[in-house]
């Protein structure tokens, strides 16, 4: 089978969404390449469904409980504002896992792929 580029502007709905994938030509023999396209996007998917659900339930808690988040913890601190740093560390925490697994998993095998097209190019 020829070597064809898939690119989104292309019309091809079956191309990777990210354009260090879309810079390797889709073949036979890059079988991988769907494959890490697809973990990549079933990562994104649970981490921003993960965030939405952290999100979504302080933005729920204020709207629904607001004496709640008044709460006073320790003098100068309520429940409110533990909760809404709680929100932000757990979003820098998504993103580290999300740079995690691309330095381990993602970078590599795009390195690979590009290694072979090279070699058969």
């Amino acid at each position: 089978m020829a070597r064809q580029h898939l690119t989104p502007e292309a019309g091809n709905a079956a191309a990777p969404h990210s354009p260090i994938l879309r810079a390797i030509p889709m073949s036979d023999s890059t079988p991988g390449l769907a494959a890490l396209s697809a973990a990549r996007w079933r990562l994104a998917v649970l981490l921003t469904a993960a965030m939405t659900a952290i999100y979504v339930g302080f933005i729920l808690l204020i709207a629904f409980k607001p004496a709640l988040p008044g709460t006073v913890i320790v003098e100068g601190l309520s429940l409110g504002i533990l909760l809404g740093v709680l929100v932000i560390l757990a979003a820098w925490g998504l993103i580290f896992v999300y740079v995690r697994w691309t330095n381990r998993h993602y970078d590599h095998v795009v390195a690979d792929l590009r290694r072979t097209h090279k070699e058969q190019g």
